[in-house]
């Protein structure tokens, strides 16, 4: 894979496989194949596991994009690896793009689809405001109304908790 990606898709896949390992998703995946393996219904969920699996997939390459991936870069990425890996991978191998036809045309079609770096529409500030706007209100809401809407809260919690 090394000769086969540039610098940006290399950077790339590995930003989306940092994400899988900041979640202990090699732990967690070896622990779910385990659990499957011993229980004598775990065939039935197999289904399940895949979806799982997939969306861990998503997930990571989003983080690799939030952490600064360009999304074409590892779409490119994500291609290659499933050019590189036609074969049975061993079991250290990175599986980037081991998943199935359906999955990387899924997961490349919204990597298609994301801003690239830089440009998020995202507004990570915007959570923070709200908790700013709501402390304030908190504060403000006894000075304006008096204190029987704090009374009837705490009313309220005291009743929920007996």
């Amino acid at each position: 894979m090394l000769d086969r990606l540039d610098d940006e898709a290399m950077i790339a896949a590995l930003l989306h496989e940092a994400a899988h390992v900041g979640a202990f998703d090699p732990l967690r995946f070896f622990l779910l194949g385990l659990c499957a393996s011993i229980n004598p219904a775990g065939a039935l969920l197999r289904s399940e596991m895949q979806r799982w699996r997939l969306g861990r997939e998503a997930a990571c390459d989003e983080e690799a994009v939030a952490r600064g991936a360009d999304p074409l870069a590892l779409a490119q990425a994500i291609l290659g690896a499933a050019r590189c890996g036609s074969g049975a991978a061993p079991s250290y191998a990175a599986a980037l793009g081991a998943q199935g036809v359906a999955a990387i045309s899924l997961r490349v079609g919204y990597l298609l689809r994301q801003p690239a770096a830089g440009r998020s529409g995202r507004r990570p500030w915007a959570p923070l405001m709200g908790l700013l706007l709501l402390i304030v209100l908190s504060a403000a809401l006894p000075h304006l109304l008096g204190s029987g809407p704090l009374d009837a809260l705490h009313l309220g919690i005291e009743t929920a908790l007996l």
